[in-house]
């Protein structure tokens, strides 16, 4: 599974490299490249679990990431409870849906 993030700024080199060191640890991220002017993240479906998919909202809210497209991983099965409107996520996740 693949996502792409919309573009970041970063406001200085050690904050861009937080972030990617950061995302670089969770245990389901494949490979993470630039293609344009996103950022295309590759996930291993089989290894996406509950607390991938919280340190992703996190690390998504904390540098102002739109949630949208993490959207897909309430598809895999044991992730469904992505799809709770209570969670703060919910409504700019599901925004437009």
């Amino acid at each position: 599974m693949k996502i792409n993030a919309s573009p970041l700024d970063y406001y200085s080199q050690y904050d861009e490299d937080s972030y990617f060191e950061r995302l670089g640890r969770i245990p389901s991220v494949v490979s993470y490249r630039g293609v344009g002017h996103q950022l295309e993240i590759e996930f291993d479906e089989k290894k996406v679990n509950a607390e991938d998919c919280r340190e992703l909202i996190a690390l998504f809210c904390r540098y102002r990431n739109s949630l949208a497209p993490l959207r897909q991983l309430a598809k895999i099965p044991g992730n469904e409870w992505i799809n709770n409107k209570q969670g703060f996520w919910y409504g700019e996740m599901f925004a437009g849906e």
